[in-house]
């Protein structure tokens, strides 16, 4: 790479600067390059967060009633999973609802996170090949880009870590394209800062 710069939008634009920072267990303040404090308490809070999932708001676009609901990906579980929506007569399927398919999480507090885990649901298809991630450091502000994840279409468990720590408050997953047609998520969660 030649060079590389960044550079802050205008107005109430969101910037990815709001939402990054270094990847370390510590920040610091960029403009005099001291620590700031509490670092470490804070990392502990933030683990903490990340584990509470029942206190995330989590909707998804499309799924196949209550057994297999947005919930049933964040659940800590993998024998659930979450899919999207399908019809079938007589045992054959006869209609998918095509991607892309958008889960939607809401943290109770601004969390810091370092990538994304996906455990595929274990038989069957559905397997997630491509996800884009946005999202917002604030209720009220607009989601932005953080990064496209591409993904083999087996059921292995993958982890796909981002470029740098992410403070988040809400998350907008795009699911958009899968094996087989249909979606299906055992277990999606996020790891935690670095």
């Amino acid at each position: 790479m030649a060079e590389f710069d960044l550079f802050k939008g205008k107005g109430n634009a969101i910037t990815i600067e709001s939402l990054a920072e270094p990847l370390v267990n510590k920040t610091y303040n960029i403009a005099t390059g001291e620590e700031k404090g509490g670092a470490e308490e804070a990392l502990n809070k933030r683990l903490g967060a990340l584990k509470d999932k029942n206190k995330w708001e989590v909707t998804v676009s499309s799924f196949m009633g209550s057994s297999y609901n947005a919930r049933s990906a964040f659940d800590g579980s993998d024998s659930t999973f979450w899919h999207s929506k399908y019809t079938a007569e007589n045992g054959v399927v006869t209609w998918k609802e095509p991607s892309p398919y958008e889960f939607n999480i809401k943290f109770p507090d601004v969390v810091t996170i370092s990538g994304l885990t996906y455990q595929p649901r274990k038989s069957g298809g559905g397997h997630i090949i491509s996800m884009s991630v946005y999202g917002t450091a604030g209720d009220d502000e607009e989601f932005i880009h953080i990064t496209d994840l591409k993904m083999n279409g087996d059921n292995t468990f993958k982890t796909n870590n981002f470029v740098a720590n992410l403070k988040v408050k809400k998350l907008k997953l795009v699911i958009t394209e899968t094996e087989g047609g249909v979606g299906t998520a055992a277990e999606i969660d996020f790891l935690p800062m670095k």
